[in-house]
């Protein structure tokens, strides 16, 4: 799915902070010590935090191994409801209806979230300079 360029007051909120109570939760979740949750508090952090490893990667790392966790649909409904993108949050539900399993979904989720981000960062630099 192609996202449109987000409007000026899109972007800055898609880049500003949310409160505690509007915070995503999303987990890092090891086989040593289990769930470590994390509380994300804006979209370039959900960003950052999401990271998709191969299966190979993850079997390799054994008990150092770890894999960077946000339920999807959660994601979906923070990103439309919190954040307002309703646009991004419409083309994860496809990427979620699509998938078979966390990896075929969040792999594409990832890389819609990476080019949103991009296209805020964009529209801010472009406005600051007019």
């Amino acid at each position: 799915m192609t996202l449109s360029e987000p409007s000026k007051e899109l972007a800055i909120r898609l880049l500003g902070d949310v409160s505690f109570e509007e915070r995503l939760r999303a987990a890092n979740l090891t086989p040593m010590r289990g769930s470590l949750e994390h509380s994300i508090y804006g979209f370039r952090q959900a960003v950052n935090f999401l990271r998709i490893d191969e299966f190979e990667d993850l079997v390799a790392a054994g008990p150092r191994a770890s894999v960077a966790y946000i339920h999807p649909d959660a994601l979906r409904k923070w990103v439309a409801e919190v954040l307002g993108d309703t646009e991004l949050a419409d083309a994860i539900g496809e990427a979620i209806a699509e998938g078979a399993n966390y990896v075929e979904i969040m792999r594409p989720v990832k890389e819609l979230m990476e080019h949103r981000l991009s296209q805020c960062d964009s529209v801010l630099a472009s406005k600051s300079t007019n």
